[in-house]
């Protein structure tokens, strides 16, 4: 007999509540807010002036349309160029762009936890990402680091 103990389940919100908007954009974050989700996932990567920016991908191929690598671009030319996909054609937000860390943490700071995930892990980077979130006033017991990636010294 299989029997399940559940103590408590906790809603992340991955890319944001992408399937109301942008995955990764502002509105995304916002809508989580909204619905109360319990972590924010923040999947963190440095654009070539070394400004953490929100995005999944390390590539802004799919989800704005742009065949470049975040590491080769800088924040400007990212505003610049780069609109966020609708997650649906009947979507509301049709120019959101990709947001920076620190306005995703000036929208979200309120949340109960944040994960963050470095899509390129650099020790360096991580410090200057954990800094944004102490600025803001977050503790760090309300942040969580958890990357898939290998710091570049072992690659």
């Amino acid at each position: 007999m299989f029997k399940m103990f559940l103590l408590s389940v906790l809603f992340v919100a991955h890319r944001g509540e992408y399937e109301s908007a942008p995955e990764g954009s502002l509105a995304a974050f916002r809508v989580a807010m909204q619905r109360g989700d319990d972590i924010i996932k923040l999947d963190v990567c440095e654009t070539k002036d070394g400004i953490p920016v929100i995005s999944h991908d390390v590539s802004l191929s799919r989800v704005g349309g742009w065949d470049v690598k975040i590491a080769d671009v800088t924040l400007s030319e990212i505003k610049e160029k780069c609109i966020l996909k609708p997650s649906r054609a009947d979507s509301q937000w049709k120019s959101e762009r990709v947001p920076t860390l620190a306005e995703v943490i000036a929208e979200t700071k309120d949340a109960p936890g944040f994960w963050v995930d470095f899509k390129m892990f650099n020790p360096a980077f991580a410090e200057r990402v954990l800094e944004e979130f102490e600025r803001a006033d977050i503790p760090l017991s309300r942040v969580s680091v958890a990357t898939f990636s290998v710091p570049h010294s072992s690659i």
